[in-house]
């Protein structure tokens, strides 16, 4: 596992820690290691304020930059994961105000 990390294979580091646990324990875990309950501060708070219309594309899995713009009563009029893309294009041709998420969403294994 050090190995790949050091070598920079992250989803071959990834993929032998799932196959070590198992499917059912390796998605427990990411889900819990990814929506621990936490104040949000730092730089990450003013996005609400220096981006308050736009859409946003992130490869976090984590739920915080809804958690900031929901707080800031401009949230977002829909989320779109990773095999999305297709209908994330067409809606924001519509006119909907979209948060992108890249690589899927921790508690969504199928977009991952």
């Amino acid at each position: 596992l050090e190995e790949l990390i050091n070598n920079g294979n992250y989803e071959g580091a990834a993929q032998t820690i799932y196959n070590d646990l198992g499917a059912s324990l390796f998605n427990e875990n990411l889900e819990s290691a990814y929506l621990k309950t936490c104040d949000i501060d730092g730089p990450i708070q003013y996005l609400p304020v220096l981006f308050p219309e736009c859409h946003i594309v992130t490869t976090n899995f984590d739920d915080i930059i809804e958690k900031l713009f929901d707080n800031n009563e401009n949230g977002f009029d829909l989320v779109f994961r990773g095999a999305e893309l297709d209908e994330a294009l067409r809606n924001i041709a519509s006119g909907s105000r979209l948060l992108i998420k890249l690589h899927g969403d921790c508690r969504i294994i199928a977009n991952r």
